[in-house]
């Protein structure tokens, strides 16, 4: 899914959490999760911390077309700056369309752990947000434009700054 020339890649350290390294060029990227290729009725999760508090400090997962090469995608993010939890879609390498945008003061991202899961059964994707302790913040369905047979899913960020960086861990996978 990656829609410029940011490039993302995971290191873990001994504080128990993956550090997302990039080369701070400003774009959406992904760290795809190949195992879960062309499955259905199953979620993923991972807990998320973004040093970043402005509106670049955004993660989440995507998912898109297994062969695609051009930028297509659907990414189920929460923006840190205004803690808002949804759905930005992606065509041809560009933004185009967002869905299911909400506000959540109870969750709040900037410098602080919270947990993203997705759930996909068939094209409907329900993306999920919670507290560290699984406490459902919000949830949105998503009908998705490519069919589980042929689709990927990945971590996904949007690294403006390469001194601002993301932190995953907990990443987990499961059948529905």
């Amino acid at each position: 899914m990656k829609v410029t020339t940011t490039s993302v890649s995971l290191s873990y350290n001994s504080n128990g959490y993956y550090t997302v390294n990039t080369n701070g060029t400003d774009g959406f990227s992904d760290i795809p999760i190949p195992s879960l290729d062309n499955n259905n009725n199953y979620y993923v999760e991972a807990e998320f911390y973004t040093t970043d508090t402005s509106t670049g400090g955004q993660s989440g997962f995507v998912v898109y077309p297994t062969a695609d090469s051009g930028g297509n995608g659907v990414m189920f993010r929460d923006i840190a700056s205004i803690n808002r939890c949804g759905v930005l879609k992606f065509v041809n390498g560009s933004e185009n369309g967002e869905a299911g945008n909400s506000q959540q003061s109870s969750l709040v991202v900037g410098n602080n752990w919270y947990k993203s899961r997705i759930e996909v059964s068939g094209t409907t994707v329900t993306g999920k947000w919670l507290q560290i302790d699984d406490t459902l913040v919000y949830s949105y369905q998503y009908t998705v434009p490519y069919t589980s047979g042929a689709m990927r899913v990945g971590l996904a960020f949007l690294p403006k700054d390469s001194n601002k960086p993301y932190r995953v861990r907990n990443i987990k996978a499961g059948t529905l």
